[in-house]
C-alpha cells in the first residue's frame, strides 16, 4: 500500500472514478433529457478530476491503484436512475446530494492534509464540486419555475 501521505489522493481518485462511472451510466440510462444532459456534463468534469489526481500521483511516483481503498466514495450508487418515473428535478436533486457530499469530502481533506501540494489540489477539486453544486442548483431552480 502507498504510504499514508498518499492515501487521501487514492481515496479521492476512487471517489472520482466512481462518480465518473455512475454519471456516465446515468447519462445513458436516465429517461429524462435534462438528466441525460446534466450527467454527461458532470461525467466529463469528473474525468478531468481523475486526470488531475492521476497526474499528481505520477508526479509523486506513486501507484494509481485504488484496489486497497475501502472507503465509500459516492452516494450515487444508492439510487436507481434507470427508474423512468423519476422527474428531472428528482434526478438533479439526487446528483446535488452527491456533489454536496464530494464538496464536504474535499473540504475535510483540505483541513486535514499537511502536504501543501495536496491541499492545493483538494482546494481546486473542492471549488470544482462547488461549481457543480451551483450548476445543479440553477437547473433545479429553472425546473421549479416551469
Amino acid at each position: 500500500m502507498n504510504n499514508q501521505k498518499h492515501k487521501p489522493l487514492l481515496v479521492a481518485l476512487k471517489a472520482e472514478k466512481e462518480a465518473y462511472g455512475l454519471y456516465s451510466k446515468m447519462a445513458h440510462q436516465s429517461c429524462n433529457p435534462t438528466g441525460k444532459k446534466m450527467f454527461a456534463m458532470l461525467a466529463k468534469q469528473e474525468k478531468s478530476h481523475i486526470d488531475k489526481i492521476v497526474k499528481q500521483l505520477k508526479k509523486e511516483k506513486m501507484s494509481v491503484d485504488t484496489a486497497e481503498i475501502k472507503e465509500k466514495a459516492s452516494l450515487l450508487s444508492e439510487h436507481d436512475f434507470s427508474d423512468c418515473s423519476l422527474s428531472d428535478l428528482e434526478v438533479i436533486e439526487k446528483a446535488l446530494e452527491d456533489e454536496r457530499h464530494a464538496f464536504a469530502f474535499y473540504r475535510r481533506l483540505v483541513e486535514e492534509s499537511k502536504d501543501v501540494t495536496q491541499v492545493k489540489l483538494f482546494a481546486e477539486l473542492m471549488a470544482d464540486e462547488e461549481h457543480h453544486m451551483e450548476t445543479l442548483e440553477d437547473e433545479a431552480l429553472r425546473i421549479k419555475k416551469k
